[in-house]
C-alpha cells in the first residue's frame, strides 16, 4: 500500500496544466514549493569526507513555512514552549463560522474578513 502525504497530493494536483487548483497565486506558489520539497526540482548538494570521498547526495528543501517536512522541528519546539506555558485548568474552545456563500469572498479578501470576524468575536 502506498503511503500518502501532502506532498504527493500537491504533486498529483499540480501535474495538470496552468493553475489547476484555481487558487490565489500565493497559495499556488506554496503548493509548488511543498510539492517539490526535497526532490530533484529543488536541486541538490553533496557531502564529502575529509579525504574527498563522496558521502552522500541530498536534495534541497523548500523551507516554506507551511511545509510539514521543513517545519517539523520548528513546530515541535513551538509546541513544547507553549505546552510549558499552559495552565492545568479546564477551558472552552469557541468556533465562529461564516455562511458558505461568503467563502469565495473570504478567499480573495482574507485580511478584511479576518479583521471583521475578530471585531465581531470580541463584541460577542
Amino acid at each position: 500500500m502506498e503511503k500518502y502525504s501532502i506532498q504527493k497530493l500537491f504533486q498529483s494536483a499540480l501535474s495538470e496544466t496552468n493553475n489547476p487548483l484555481h487558487v490565489p497565486l500565493y497559495q499556488l506558489k506554496a503548493a509548488q514549493a511543498i510539492g517539490g520539497c526535497r526532490t530533484s526540482s529543488m536541486g541538490s548538494h553533496t557531502q564529502y569526507c575529509e579525504k574527498g570521498h563522496l558521502c552522500g547526495v541530498y536534495f534541497n528543501s523548500c523551507r516554506h513555512r507551511g511545509c510539514p517536512q521543513c517545519q517539523f522541528t520548528a513546530k515541535e519546539r513551538w509546541l513544547a514552549q507553549w505546552s510549558a506555558r499552559l495552565l492545568d485548568v479546564q477551558h472552552h474552545h469557541w468556533i465562529f463560522t461564516l455562511p458558505h456563500e461568503l467563502l469565495p469572498l473570504w478567499r480573495y479578501n482574507r485580511e478584511w474578513f479576518q479583521d471583521s470576524m475578530y471585531r465581531a468575536v470580541s463584541k460577542t
